[in-house]
């Protein structure tokens, strides 16, 4: 039987066969050589980078870290329930009595009813809703709250937010004093608001055309 098993190695063949092979195949043969020399250069270079680079994290590590974290997220949030939050002004709004008293407690609905009634009736003096300081007069409180209201914008008697001019606030506290100074000269019902007045006077018509009326209101 034949033994077609070559004696010798393909890097070699190309040397002891050049006189019978063509140019083309000994070029393909060269750079044949030249890739295995390249490859044998940089094997060392490739395992110094396959060893640099960090492992991946195994499958339970990574179960481990995502346990620990919704740990903590449940203890943030159940802290966050347990200790008491700051109310906004909105929620100060929404809840009966969104002052504080004397004593830095809301005051209720009940101590704001009669806290105005005694304003309103001239109990003089009259403890400030807010602070609890002892006001002499009308015009002290109306100074007074406006104070408070410069403050933090919020009405010191009920809590509203009025974060906007001054007039606003006055016109507002007119409501807890219950100070209605411009009055119909026909009717002798009161307003708190001059524009209201004059709004009101129009609807009476005594005369044709309201000429009585319009008067009055110029006046």
């Amino acid at each position: 039987m034949t033994d077609y098993a070559l004696p010798f190695s393909l890097s070699s063949m190309w040397k002891k066969k050049a006189d019978i092979l063509p140019p083309e195949t000994l070029h393909q043969l060269e750079m044949m050589q030249k890739v295995e020399e390249i490859k044998q250069l940089n094997a060392p270079v490739k395992e110094k980078v396959a060893a640099s680079k960090p492992k991946p994290a195994s499958k339970k590590k990574k179960d481990l870290e995502r346990l620990a974290k919704q740990a903590a997220a449940a203890a943030e949030k159940e802290r966050e329930q347990q200790s008491p939050r700051p109310r906004s002004a909105k929620e100060k709004l929404a809840s009966p009595g969104g002052s504080s008293g004397g004593d830095g407690q809301p005051a209720s609905s009940t101590e704001i009813s009669e806290h105005e009634s005694q304003v309103q009736a001239d109990n003089w003096p009259v403890n400030c809703i807010k602070c609890n300081r002892l006001l002499d007069t009308l015009e002290e409180f109306n100074m007074h709250q406006n104070d408070h209201w410069s403050d933090d914008k919020c009405c010191p008697v009920c809590g509203l937010l009025i974060n906007s001019k001054r007039f606003n606030f006055k016109q507002h506290l007119k409501i807890h004093t219950g100070e209605k100074p411009f009055v119909c000269k026909i009717c002798n019902r009161s307003f708190r608001q001059k524009a209201h007045m004059v709004k009101h006077i129009t609807t009476h018509r005594t005369m044709p055309g309201g000429g009585e009326a319009a008067a009055i209101a110029a006046n």
